[in-house]
């Protein structure tokens, strides 16, 4: 993975926009972070209660030993703004979030996950980035940067009701692909074959996915071990409403007309780049 070693290194150093904390402050923001995404049940029906506290450089760490499941080991995550929107509740400018030894799904793997949100009022946008999911014992993983737009939130309240109108309008990073990471993530590549893909994007142009974008995908079914580099841009964001109706066309479909109408549809004004490049990483 090609910026992985580059995100490692920035989260290994000190950080020092962010606010000192105190593990009040820790517990007011989690519990204000869970009961604004509670519409959504982000977290499922309920959420258990959660202890967090501060550690000596003033982060908030959650010990996931409290819960049963163990899903985690420790979230960490730092909030730039936080004292201001406790004392205003005005939206902080950016938050960076940290789990170790992740229990993902039925997998005995365990990952690393990180991320920062930078939010840009201005642009109107919120910005995902390097979302890192690592393997530390063989460097599988997904490093990948998120552009999303209609993201200019004031308040909580505004970040409740504006959910559904977020748009995605770009996507670039990299993945380090193995046999393990595609059962850990559930992915089977099986179905994809050259007479299948030639269905799925009969209806989608070469200035949408390229033929070395294509052929990149059929070598990445093949070989199942190597990185793949990918690049997204799409003209006027993909949000809910536009993924929704091509989705289920997709899902339901009962004809190869249909699932080529699909994608021809949930590629309409996106453009995408692939690369693959077999072999160990």
């Amino acid at each position: 993975m090609k910026h992985l070693a580059l995100v490692l290194g920035i989260w290994a150093g000190p950080v020092l926009a962010y606010d000192t904390l105190t593990t009040r402050d820790c517990q007011t923001l989690w519990d204000r972070f869970v009961v604004g995404l509670r519409p959504h049940e982000i977290f499922g029906d309920t959420q258990p209660a959660t202890v967090v506290q501060a550690n000596d450089s003033g982060a908030c760490v959650i010990d996931g030993r409290q819960f049963d499941s163990q899903p985690f080991e420790t979230l960490r995550f730092q909030v730039d703004g936080a004292h201001v929107f406790l004392a205003e509740g005005i939206l902080p400018t950016s938050a960076q979030f940290a789990i170790e030894q992740l229990h993902w799904r039925g997998s005995e793997r365990r990952y690393d996950l990180r991320f920062a949100l930078n939010h840009d009022p201005a642009a109107g946008q919120l910005h995902l980035d390097h979302f890192t999911l690592s393997q530390p014992q063989d460097q599988s993983g997904v490093d990948v940067d998120i552009v999303v737009g209609g993201a200019y939130f004031s308040t909580l309240a505004g970040l409740q009701s504006s959910i559904g109108g977020l748009h995605v309008k770009a996507v670039a990073g990299s993945a380090n692909i193995n046999p393990a990471l595609l059962s850990d993530l559930e992915i089977d590549l099986s179905a994809l074959t050259r007479a299948n893909l030639a269905i799925a994007l009969r209806d989608v142009g070469q200035d949408t996915v390229s033929t070395s974008s294509r052929n990149a995908l059929l070598e990445m079914s093949t070989m199942k071990r190597g990185t793949l580099d990918f690049d997204l841009t799409s003209e006027n964001g993909l949000g809910w409403i536009q993924l929704a109706l091509p989705y289920a066309q997709i899902v339901e479909a009962e004809t190869d007309e249909e699932i080529s109408t699909g994608f021809g549809r949930l590629l309409s004004g996106v453009e995408l780049g692939l690369s693959w490049d077999t072999g160990d990483f």
